[in-house]
Parts: C-alpha cells; structure tokens; sequence
C-alpha cells in the first residue's frame, strides 16, 4: 500500500500517471536506459514524497519527477529484495 494515499486518491493522480506512461510507451524507463526492453508497472516518484513535500505539485504531479518503472527496478531503487534474493547474491565487495 502506498504511504501517502491522499496523493493518488487526488484527481491529478490519473492524469500524470497516464502522460507518464504514455512517455514511456509503456516501458521502463530504467531498463530502456540499459539497453533492455521490459514493460513497465509502477510510476515512481523520483523525489520521494515525504510529509513535507507530498503537498507540492511538483513533487506529487510533475511528470518531470515520475518515472514509469518495472517491479525489478522499483525495488532495486527502494533497496527491497525479492524473496531470497538478496540473501543468495553476495553484495558487491569494493
């Protein structure tokens, strides 16, 4: 469940989230970067929203601060791990 439901229960929600993914055409935006073609699902903010900031259009609605991303890349970018995932790959030593 989302942490701030007022944002996407707002009327704006709809409409960025469409120009989002319609920018995108339909693909991840992360993955395209990469070279790779995924379909996407999640329109993330690139700003997180915060208690603050959840009430800044520009935060909340700018599509300049929504990426449209698949579910690898979005718990990538929230550091989640998938099932065991993170526990059978070693970390990256430096």
């Amino acid at each position: 469940m989302a942490q701030y439901p007022e944002v996407y229960r707002n009327k704006e929600w709809p409409k960025s989230r469409k120009v989002v993914i319609i920018r995108a055409n339909g693909l991840c935006e992360r993955c395209k970067k990469k070279g790779k073609i995924k379909p996407g699902k999640i329109v993330h903010h690139i700003i997180w929203l915060t208690d603050t900031n959840k009430s800044d259009w520009n935060i909340a609605y700018n599509p300049k601060n929504l990426e449209y991303v698949c579910n690898d890349c979005h718990e990538d970018i929230h550091d989640r791990s998938i099932g065991l995932q993170k526990f059978l790959i070693p970390p990256h030593i430096v």
